[in-house]
């Protein structure tokens, strides 16, 4: 008998982890294998793999299924370690889970921590473009966990440094078999046969030796070397190289596809058949807000114009007349009080044309030379110039004595007197 056929005790089946069932279940759910609307439970998903001797969980099982396998099996987790160019070690993380959880717990803490990535503007959405290929790390984390010699007592290893990332596990490749075989066609011959067969069950993986291709092609599709791979007969690793400028050929790709869009935008304005921002959404087949954030860079630019109002207007295509404000020609516009007076505080000379003095026949103390009145328009000429506003001019007009006011008798009335760089306020 297989040693990971091999039952345990029966309390192992209160060290099922859920979320490994959780995750075996959907799986499932996904392949058709179980139904949609059922639930099945832990002694149902190991039944369906073949994790079950005698009532109690094989040893594979435990490993799969339980929380904790190195309670079970010396070495079962997966370290991750950082690296500078010197071999010092910076940061470590140990995981310590189900084995069917490893690879997806290990590569997500990887690249949340570990790997360098950059924010592109791509699909109309910020995209994270990493280092490394997500999916080519992905099946070699995989690999390495259902691969390895799981009597060795040695865990995974990752190791990540400024220019690489390499992957080893314990066991070497099946007899008969060199590196060479690996790069050509090649069958599925796994060293731990009943745990492959339960992640290939689970739809966790495959089972027809295409790991070593899906490695190459996402490699070469990110623009980075493909993967090496080295055994000294007794480990296996696998070796993830970059360009100094790996990230560029793709950043390129992601910037390209705005451009379509916008393009799109532009034809479906010139044809005029649509006008809301609704229409145009559900002509290109993206939200509102997508729509919206082009159709501004567009009419920044200058490509795209409104017209009419906000309800029933429509956009056109924009065109550049002649003599407009980007010619260089400035509309004229009225000086605003409060900007007389702050040019008048800061000592500027305003160019305000002088009215003609209004007169009122017998008014108190004009004489037959008009030297009242003059004195009067001087007055209020020089409060005009600093700023002052109608209505108190009209209130120091009252006050002077030169034009009273209605029902203000000679009692009530004051002298009032400016002087250069004097101001009139609310003050009486």
């Amino acid at each position: 008998m297989n040693l990971l056929d091999q039952s345990t005790d029966s309390s192992a089946w209160n060290e099922v982890s859920s979320e490994a069932v959780q995750l075996i279940a959907s799986e499932l759910k996904k392949r058709a294998v179980v139904q949609e609307d059922r639930s099945p439970d832990s002694e149902e998903i190991a039944g369906r793999l073949c994790l079950v001797q005698d009532g109690c969980l094989s040893l594979a099982g435990t490993l799969i299924l339980c929380r904790r396998p190195d309670r079970f099996l010396e070495g079962t987790y997966v370290k991750i370690g950082l690296f500078d160019s010197g071999s010092t070690l910076l940061e470590e993380d140990v995981v310590k889970a189900p084995l069917v959880l490893q690879p997806q717990i290990s590569v997500r803490r990887l690249f949340k921590k570990y790997v360098e990535s950059r924010i592109v503007y791509g699909n109309l959405f910020l995209d994270a473009v990493y280092d490394y290929p997500v999916k080519a790390v992905q099946e070699a984390v995989t690999n390495a966990c259902v691969h390895k010699d799981l009597f060795s007592g040695c865990p995974v290893e990752i190791r990540v440094y400024p220019d690489r990332m390499t992957i080893t596990n314990d066991g070497s490749l099946p007899d008969g078999w060199t590196v060479a075989d690996l790069l050509c066609e090649h069958r599925s011959k796994p060293r731990n046969t009943r745990i492959a067969d339960a992640f290939h069950d689970s739809g966790l993986m495959g089972c027809w030796g295409k790991g070593i291709e899906l490695m190459t092609s996402e490699c070469v599709a990110a623009g980075i070397p493909s993967p090496d791979f080295y055994t000294d007969g007794h480990s296996f690793t696998v070796t993830f190289r970059l360009f100094d400028d790996a990230p560029e050929p793709f950043v390129e790709e992601q910037v390209e596809v705005p451009s379509s869009l916008e393009s799109r935008i532009v034809d479906l304005v010139a044809e005029g058949t649509l006008r809301t921002g609704t229409e145009f959404s559900e002509a290109l087949g993206i939200n509102r807000r997508q729509f919206t954030r082009v159709m501004s860079k567009l009419m920044s630019e200058g490509v795209v114009a409104r017209e009419g109002n906000r309800r029933k207007g429509r956009w056109v295509l924009a065109t550049k007349q002649e003599g407009d404000e980007r010619s260089g020609k400035r509309m004229p516009c009225r000086i605003r009080p409060q900007e007389e007076r702050r040019r008048v505080r800061q000592g500027q000379k305003l160019q305000i044309p002088d009215r003609a003095p209004r007169r009122r026949a017998g008014g108190h103390g004009a004489g037959p030379d008009g030297r009242a009145e003059e004195a009067e328009d001087e007055r209020q000429g020089a409060a005009r110039r600093q700023g002052v506003p109608l209505r108190q001019r009209h209130r120091l007009r009252q006050g002077a004595g030169v034009l009273p006011g209605p029902g203000r008798g000679r009692e009530h009335q004051r002298s009032v007197h400016l002087h250069p760089g004097q101001r009139v306020g609310n003050s009486r």
